[in-house]
């Protein structure tokens, strides 16, 4: 992976990939107990959303309006 990844990416996609995918109970149990507090309808949205994390290994080509396009 060095050879394509920078070592400080490597190393954050170490630990992303061992607490959403490796390890997804304790990631899906923190977003759970944070679901029982009170928060605005969008918080509550993105909550919702984050407990199926996606995960993209990709080139992000460009970014407009909150969407981005990528080459895997």
């Amino acid at each position: 992976m060095e050879a394509i990844f920078p070592p400080y990416l490597i190393s954050d996609l170490s630990f992303e990939s061992y607490a959403y995918i490796e390890n997804r109970d304790v990631w899906v149990a923190f977003v759970k107990r944070e679901l029982k507090n009170n928060h605005q309808t969008g918080v509550t949205r993105v909550l919702e959303a984050w407990l199926h994390p996606l995960w993209i290994l990709a080139e992000v080509l460009r970014e407009k309006d909150g969407v981005l396009e990528v080459k895997d």
